[in-house]
């Protein structure tokens, strides 16, 4: 399997190319910080992040996803998210 080149953002992962905007992975778009202070579509952004993560943690194991040791983002502020 060859490895899928475009860059896989977790939710709350920050942008590589606009520092202080956040992905958010209901919306598809990268976000200011204030986005993530209330639920998306009616989901805490801590669920959300939880499901992409278990997400990506498949997507790791089977090496399809390109994601760097050294991102960045705000995962650490949802409660009870995993560490990426």
């Amino acid at each position: 399997m060859e490895i899928d080149d475009a860059r896989f953002f977790l939710h709350g992962d920050e942008s590589d190319a606009e520092p202080g905007a956040y992905f958010c992975r209901n919306c598809n778009a990268f976000l200011p910080d204030g986005h993530f202070r209330s639920p998306c579509l009616n989901e805490s952004h801590a669920a959300i992040y939880a499901h992409h993560y278990r997400n990506f943690l498949t997507l790791a194991k089977l090496g399809r996803v390109n994601r760097p040791e050294s991102a960045r983002g705000i995962a650490d502020r949802f409660q009870d998210a995993p560490a990426a």
